[in-house]
């Protein structure tokens, strides 16, 4: 509970520093940078973890994830930003929320993106099924079920590469749709897949779909967002992100136990990101030229 409190702090602090740090026509690479260390993190802590415990115990586990983190806030401390100047007096804390919320749904684009990504991952989060999917389907050994938790995040450092590269210019709604879209056919041909590796490709491909949706939602906040507002946007940002990703686990678990085990992971979602196509067309002055 207490490592959720922090991190409930980190995500407002980092969206803010990255408008500060970056100009606004490396947003885009820069969330495409982002998403490579994130999803190598998510790969290699683990990894690291269990191989710390195994050579030198838990201690030292731990004591490694203490030092790595005292390294970050080194790293945060020597960093030079210049803030923006603040106008007027402070706004009362629920006041100050009214606004952010207002702002969010106020902003359609904004809008769109956020519920895009909380429908697609609602209706798609088959991957918290993969244990019961390795033991009943798949019939495969306890190293499968790390291919599988380890595919998406390959399938998203990869992509994230090429995006950090090669940053999404015109028509970036229409590719957030088509990775929205993505995403859920690599879901549902999870669901009915019987054969491991092809299950395995399905999860990598929808690493894919959604490193390119995280990175485009992530530079449409940045672009979108008045200085003044990037810490209560992202936190509000944080909230659709973390109720999609447990609703979607729970979602996809009722499912499994009334339908079957397929049936739960092939959830029925298609139809959901074109709902929202009329929004995610982004005016130019919503977004710095994007259209």
């Amino acid at each position: 509970m207490l490592t959720g409190l922090v991190r409930s702090f980190l995500t407002p602090v980092y969206t803010a520093l990255f408008a500060q740090v970056l100009r606004r026509e490396q947003f885009a690479r820069g969330a495409g940078i982002g998403s490579i260390a994130f999803q190598t993190a998510l790969v290699c802590g683990p990894a690291l973890g269990g191989v710390m415990v195994g050579w030198a115990g838990t201690t030292a586990a731990y004591a490694l994830a203490a030092a790595l983190a005292l390294v970050a806030g080194a790293v945060l401390l020597a960093l030079r930003v210049s803030e923006p100047p603040t106008t007027g007096p402070r706004a009362p804390v629920f006041g100050s929320i009214r606004e952010g919320l207002r702002f969010v749904f106020n902003t359609q684009v904004m809008l769109a993106a956020q519920a895009l990504d909380l429908f697609a991952v609602l209706f798609g989060g088959a991957i918290s099924l993969a244990p019961a999917f390795i033991t009943e389907i798949l019939h495969y050994g306890p190293e499968g079920l790390g291919i599988l938790r380890g595919a998406p995040a390959l399938g998203a450092v990869a992509v994230g590469i090429l995006l950090a590269r090669h940053p999404p210019g015109r028509h970036a709604g229409r590719l957030l749709l088509y990775a929205v879209a993505g995403f859920g056919l690599c879901i549902i041909g999870f669901g009915l897949s019987r054969h491991f590796w092809l299950s395995a490709l399905f999860l990598l491909l929808s690493g894919i779909c959604d490193g390119v949706s995280v990175v485009l939602r992530t530079t449409i906040m940045q672009l979108v967002t008045p200085d003044g507002m990037r810490g209560r946007v992202a936190s509000i940002n944080g909230i659709f992100i973390g109720s999609s990703n447990e609703l979607g686990a729970f979602y996809a678990g009722s499912m499994a136990r009334l339908l079957g085990l397929g049936a739960g992971g092939g959830a029925r979602r298609l139809r959901h990101p074109w709902a929202w196509s009329p929004p995610l067309r982004p005016r130019r002055r919503d977004c710095g030229g994007w259209t």
